[in-house]
């Protein structure tokens, strides 16, 4: 009272995936002409995208080189402002700057 063999041998098997990979090739072969024209459609939806983004970071850009010379010139504004001390290199306190001036 064995029981019956249900294993595949492995020509079966091997037979079984030919068969497999047979029916994915007709499959690609039947696609293929498809796929430049589901490329082309690919970039060509996603071009608004791109000038969506092309054109926010043209604007991030601006304010930012915007930013950047507002902030230079202030630097350069306060440096001015500055008082010069008499001495170079010897700093005075504020009590003592007032007596001076």
């Amino acid at each position: 009272m064995h029981a019956p063999a249900t294993s595949q041998s492995n020509a079966e098997g091997a037979v079984g995936i030919a068969a497999a990979l047979a029916g994915l090739g007709v499959v690609t072969f039947a696609l293929f002409p498809l796929a430049l024209p589901f490329v082309i459609l690919l970039i060509a939806s996603t071009a608004p995208l791109l000038v969506v983004a092309l054109a926010a970071a043209l604007v991030g850009g601006a304010l930012t080189a915007v930013g950047l010379a507002v902030r230079a010139v202030a630097r350069r504004a306060g440096r001015r402002r500055r008082e010069p001390s008499p001495q170079a290199g010897v700093s005075m306190s504020p009590a003592v700057r007032r007596q001076v001036h």
